[in-house]
Formats: structure tokens, C-alpha cells, sequence
């Protein structure tokens, strides 16, 4: 039987909100990913706006990891998946609505930086990822509307495109690291 070491407790009062950009004021956007001994979220507060957090599970490790869109505004970030020693997330840091770049970070401020001029998200929906051996496969918009398949191993180097033949959808499922290989369905177009 699994048994809990302690009673739960309040680690931080981080009320919940829908998505970015509800007018809840202070909230936690999904998803939750586990890294290392800590929590990455997107936290959202009145004077930093929607920016990475996280949390070692005790009030005093719990905070705001970089603020890439300074003051009130938000960067929104989009929570990938982990590859090796980094955290990998779609931001605005410039406020503009669609300029989402990617980046990755290690929980520092300092270890938190952009991998290069990588678009957002394919159709501005909900970006689709997969972690596979310490890479992260994941959409992208790609040029003429198009939803463009590439990885990351949280460095510029090891970021590129995986696929050259595009996608006209997005993935009609979730994507699936599974013995060494991502899956995914998409509709085939004509």
C-alpha cells in the first residue's frame, strides 16, 4: 500500500485559472511537468503577468524562474517536455500575440535562454510534444500555414527540423515516444 510521509499541505495559494489570459488574475496554467526534485508550471500574477515557475514542493522553492516579458506582461509559456538537464517551452517574450520562440531553461535565471528564431505552435493551438531519450519532438507553424514536425535536446545545436514534408492539420492525437520512435496520426490531406 503507498502510504504519505507527511499531510498534504499549502505550499503556495496560486488560485486556478482556465488558460492564459482569463480574467482570473492569479493562477497556474496546465500543464505540470516534473523535472529533476522540482515542479515547471506557468504562473500567472498581477506584476510579472503568465511566466515559468517552479516548485520544490515548499513555500520558499516555490517561484517565478525568469520573467521573459518584463513587467505586467506575459510571456505564455507552453510547457514541451524535459531534455537533458532542461526544461523546453514555447514563449512570448516580446508580448506579441503569435511570436511565440522556443526556448529552454534549467530552473535559473541564468540557464534560461532561447534556442534560436524556432516559431511557435502550428495554427496557434496547444503545441503537440513527445519526449523520447532525452529529446523532445514537437509542431511547429511552419511557412505558407503549414504544421512542421522538429526536435530539441534543450541546445541550438540540437534543435533542427525533422521533417520536410509538412503537415496541413495539426497531429490528430497527442504524439507517443514509444522503443526509440515518436507516432503520430495526422489526416491525410487530397
Amino acid at each position: 500500500p503507498l502510504h504519505a510521509a507527511a499531510p498534504a499541505s499549502l505550499v503556495a495559494d496560486l488560485k486556478t485559472v482556465a488558460r492564459p489570459g482569463d480574467s482570473g488574475g492569479v493562477g497556474v496554467q496546465e500543464p505540470l511537468l516534473p523535472f529533476g526534485d522540482k515542479l515547471f508550471f506557468a504562473g500567472h500574477e498581477y506584476s510579472t503577468g503568465s511566466e515559468l515557475w517552479s516548485s520544490d514542493g515548499t513555500a520558499v522553492g516555490t517561484s517565478l524562474v525568469s520573467d521573459l516579458c518584463q513587467g505586467g506582461c506575459s510571456s505564455y509559456p507552453e510547457l514541451l517536455g524535459a531534455a537533458r538537464g532542461s526544461v523546453v517551452f514555447f514563449a512570448e517574450p516580446l508580448d506579441t500575440y503569435g511570436g511565440s520562440e522556443l526556448w529552454r531553461s534549467d530552473g535559473t535565471r541564468e540557464g534560461t535562454f532561447s534556442l534560436g528564431p524556432v516559431r511557435g505552435p502550428c495554427f496557434n493551438s496547444f503545441p503537440w510534444s513527445a519526449e523520447i531519450g532525452g529529446v523532445v519532438v514537437f509542431t511547429t507553424q511552419g511557412p505558407e500555414s503549414t504544421c512542421d514536425f522538429w526536435r530539441t535536446d534543450g541546445t541550438v545545436a540540437g534543435t533542427r527540423q525533422l521533417m520536410d514534408a509538412p503537415v496541413y492539420d495539426p497531429p490528430l492525437e497527442e504524439p507517443v515516444g514509444a522503443r526509440g520512435k515518436v507516432f503520430f496520426l495526422v489526416e491525410e490531406n487530397g
